[in-house]
């Protein structure tokens, strides 16, 4: 009876080795599977996080070109203001400077 019993915890004993081998062999499974769908997912957020700067970068230098272009044209349409204003006061500048003159000599 004791052999029997002895036997039978020998066989639990290896029954136990086995199952914590194969638990090791699927838990390293396992890892590696893990390991490389965390790798996946690394390289899938990268490239539409690139997605997003490039897009936001285009955005941003499409809206600065707008901006530029709106800020030139307004200067451009300051100085033709200001060309205008000039020669409308130039003859009334002129006249005075030739009335000075004239009142200068005399």
């Amino acid at each position: 009876m004791f052999r029997e019993e002895l036997n039978l915890i020998k066989g639990a004993e290896a029954d136990a080795d086995a199952i914590r081998k194969e638990c090791k062999v699927e838990a390293k499974a396992l890892i590696q599977e893990a390991n490389t769908n965390a790798q996946g997912l690394l390289e899938d957020a990268k490239a539409k996080a690139k997605e997003v700067v490039d897009r936001l970068s285009a955005e941003g230098q499409a809206e600065a070109q707008k901006q530029y272009d709106e800020a030139i044209e307004a200067t451009k349409e300051k100085c033709a203001q200001l060309e205008a204003n000039a020669k409308a006061k130039a003859s009334d500048v002129v006249s005075k400077i030739v009335e000075r003159v004239k009142t200068s000599v005399n």
